[in-house]
């Protein structure tokens, strides 16, 4: 007969050795953990709201609309925690915190309300390759070029870009492939860049997975991408995310359980509890905007009208010089001052009293030669 396995409640000096066993799924891990923390930072998201009419358009066409809102913030630890186990991952499962989570592309389109398009036209694009030149010509303006490696197109400047393509590269630097700079505009962002605006289908869960897995391998350098993605995914998972968070009851083996099979029904319910609380807190954060929007609306109206009637003010001191001017220069040439506009009153004109120089009459006689 097998002896029972051994359980210890948390204590102050079994707990911290528990719940590392339950933070990371092996040696290995825990001391890749050390070298993300020293090396690795998370790379920021951001929301993509307001972009403009044309690119709303392409965003309200595609259903982006949950996928570019303003995400909530994520956590530097879980996201580590994330990827030092995610090295390991079974079928896109990633064990966080005695909790499995997904990041298969389906769970990511799921958590974007976003559907799952098989054979996306992005991909075959990328499989069947596109001409660099023609992708430069239609995103750039004339006479950018490409910065070539010794064996392909690397990239070229972001200052190149038209108007729509730069926007669009600044969008898919903060959601699609996250970068901490945008100052260049890598083949692949050039590639999707020219997918989005060429009409093509695209599947977002798929390029952020496969994004997740080129970090993974080490085959792209920088900092942690998905921060917020990862950190509402967890949520999703009920992977507790508190730093003090530990189970209440510990085993001593640091056995990982196997990923468990969630039914769909399970799933589905999972999704709509976090869509709910996703709902609550963007009503929270959009009535405080719309307040702050108010009170800087106010400000800048209470500004504008201030200005308004000090322009007005000017405005009639203005007029009034410019009537006085018209209306001395009409008494002092002799014209008829009704000709100006609405002339102020002037004291009346004294004739024997002349307001210009009067010469005095010619000499006579001699003084003229006369005979």
């Amino acid at each position: 007969m097998a002896p029972k396995r051994k359980t210890t409640f948390s204590t102050s000096s079994s707990s911290s050795s528990s719940y590392i066993k339950k933070r990371f799924v092996s040696a290995k891990a825990e001391k890749r953990y050390t070298t993300f923390v020293t090396v690795k930072s998370p790379i920021q998201e951001w929301g993509f709201e307001d972009p403009g009419e044309e690119i709303e358009a392409i965003i309200a066409t595609r259903k982006w609309q949950e996928f570019t809102k303003q995400p909530e913030p994520g956590t530097y630890e879980i996201s580590a925690e994330f990827y030092v186990n995610a090295k390991e991952h079974n079928d896109f499962k990633v064990f966080v915190r005695d909790k499995w989570v997904s990041f298969h592309r389906s769970t990511i389109n799921r958590y974007y309300k976003l559907p799952d398009i098989d054979n996306d036209e992005y991909c075959e694009l990328q499989d069947q390759g596109v001409d660099p030149e023609e992708v430069i010509h239609y995103l750039a303006r004339p006479g950018t070029e490409w910065n070539r490696s010794k064996t392909d197109v690397a990239n070229f400047p972001a200052v190149g870009l038209n108007n729509i393509p730069n926007a669009m590269h600044y969008f898919i630097s903060i959601k699609f492939l996250p970068s901490s700079s945008f100052s260049e505009v890598t083949n692949e962002r050039a590639i999707l860049n020219y997918a989005i605006l060429k009409g093509l289908s695209i599947d977002v869960g798929k390029i952020i997975q496969h994004n997740i897995s080129h970090i993974l391998k080490g085959t792209i350098n920088g900092g942690l991408a998905h921060p917020s993605l990862i950190y509402g995914l967890c949520r999703q998972a009920d992977v507790p995310t508190r730093p003090d968070a530990s189970p209440s009851v510990q085993e001593d083996d640091s056995h990982v359980p196997p990923p468990p099979e969630a039914s769909t029904a399970q799933m589905d319910l999972s999704h709509q509890i976090h869509a709910m609380r996703e709902h609550m807190t963007l009503m929270q954060q959009s009535i405080s905007t719309q307040q702050q929007w108010q009170e800087v609306f106010q400000h800048q109206f209470n500004q504008f009208a201030a200005h308004q009637e000090q322009h007005f003010a000017y405005q009639l001191q203005f007029n009034d010089a410019l009537v006085q001017l018209f209306s001395n220069c009409a008494l002092n040439s002799g014209a008829n001052a009704v000709m100006f506009p609405t002339p102020p009153q002037y004291p009346p004109f004294e004739p024997n009293q002349p307001e210009f120089y009067t010469p005095p009459p010619p000499p006579q006689g001699d003084d003229y030669g006369d005979d």
